[in-house]
């Protein structure tokens, strides 16, 4: 008797660290490190947010403002930010999702709408307990101005009418 439950014990110890390495939960997060204005798009300066777009398989695309609306960064304080986080979410094993984050210059409603300045694409995939990303910048006529050391990217964002700025990313697991 006293075998049949160290068997049971063993067998579900064993089965629960299977289930355990099968259900590989990751945490990125996305922050910005550091944006630095190369030129500005308007006189008195521009005022910045971020738009971050979600998309995940089969569920509705979840939108971000980073800072939250009403709220934006003005050019001329940018050297102040320091490490700010973008977004986080869980990643199940096998997950994938899109993020389209979109580097804008708030203006005043309705009669001038916001300027998108560059778009930066990543895409996030959980391979069994593994953060696998892939970056880019679609829309670009022009090859991006993309480069990296370690863990964080660099990317030049720039629309000829409404600004150029360099902008430092980082993906922590």
């Amino acid at each position: 008797m006293r075998r049949i439950h160290w068997g049971v014990f063993i067998g579900l110890f064993f089965s629960s660290v299977v289930l355990a390495a099968n259900n590989q939960t990751i945490q990125p997060s996305l922050n910005l490190n550091q944006i630095k204005m190369i030129k500005g798009g308007e006189a008195l300066g521009d005022d910045l947010y971020f738009d971050i777009s979600i998309l995940k398989a089969n569920q509705p695309t979840q939108y971000l403002r980073v800072p939250k609306y009403p709220l934006y960064w003005p050019s001329t304080e940018l050297a102040s930010l320091k490490s700010v986080p973008l977004w986080s979410e869980s990643l199940k094993n096998g997950q994938k999702i899109i993020l389209i984050i979109s580097l804008i210059d708030q203006d005043a409603k309705p009669m001038n709408p916001d300027d998108v300045i560059g778009v930066i694409r990543v895409e996030l995939h959980n391979e069994h307990g593994h953060l696998q990303a892939r970056w880019s910048m679609p829309n670009q006529k022009e090859g991006p101005i993309v480069s990296s050391t370690g863990s964080v990217q660099k990317f030049e964002l720039s629309n000829n009418a409404y600004g150029h700025y360099e902008v430092l990313l980082s993906l922590d697991k």
